[in-house]
């Protein structure tokens, strides 16, 4: 005898259609309690972003050629923690417990993507404070002129700046996305628990799971019989068969 038995699509349906109310409320515990989780403990983010171009449809064939290198190098010398230093300096944002700018935090803060085939980049900072956040690519947006002479970059031209402080959280909605892939993770993880459970069951329950774990041959089988037994005391009759009045 097989140690596990086979299983078949028939047999994951079977187990889905039997625990599908504990599926279903497992899904509903967990996405409830993810909801909870995004919305009261995972706080406000407010992102602005600053967009600058590479260049034009003007450049030779050789300025061109360059502009993946230069956009790249752009991305890397931006992010540095000089150019924030002095990008925080410039957007007074102090650190509320040492008094000093708080160029660690706008470090961990402030992202540059690049688009190397478009010869662009986009800078964003991401904060719990919407005029932080402003602040600081308001800061990028006037030191660029500077930024790019000190540091020898390629010309670029601002084509895209947050105009305003943000009004709603950039993560709005989490309460929703977090309920539902805790709903779904919780409804999986129930369900994979179930047919883990089948998987290693070997107990024996019908004709079926006896072929499908043996290759001996059934030679006969007993009817479970339902009903009751003449002079049975569920019979009716008043007195066992075999007993004398």
């Amino acid at each position: 005898m097989e140690d596990t038995i086979q299983f078949s699509i028939k047999d994951y349906l079977t187990v889905l259609r039997k625990r599908l109310i504990w599926i279903i409320l497992a899904a509903v515990v967990a996405g409830a309690v993810a909801a909870v989780f995004g919305e009261f403990v995972i706080a406000d983010k407010y992102t602005c972003s600053l967009t600058c171009l590479l260049g034009d449809s003007n450049m030779s064939a050789a300025e061109y050629s360059q502009l993946a290198k230069n956009t790249e190098r752009s991305q890397y010398v931006l992010g540095t923690r000089d150019v924030v230093e002095k990008v925080v300096v410039k957007a007074h944002i102090i650190d509320s417990e040492t008094g000093e700018p708080a160029v660690l935090e706008m470090l961990k803060a402030t992202s540059i993507s690049a688009d190397t085939n478009r010869g662009s980049y986009k800078i964003s900072v991401t904060t719990g404070d919407p005029d932080v956040s402003y602040a600081m690519v308001i800061a990028y947006r006037d030191l660029m002129p500077t930024l790019i002479e000190e540091n020898h970059l390629f010309v670029a031209t601002v084509t895209e700046c947050s105009e305003e402080a943000p009004l709603s959280p950039s993560n709005g909605g989490r309460t929703l996305k977090y309920g539902a892939i805790g709903f779904l993770i919780g409804g999986v993880i129930m369900y994979g628990i179930f047919v883990v459970n089948k998987i290693l069951d070997v107990t024996i329950y019908t004709v079926e799971d006896l072929t499908a774990a043996t290759d001996i041959p059934i030679i006969g089988m007993i009817p479970r019989y339902t009903g009751t037994v003449e002079g049975s005391p569920q019979s009716g009759m008043r007195n066992p068969i075999g007993k004398n009045n």
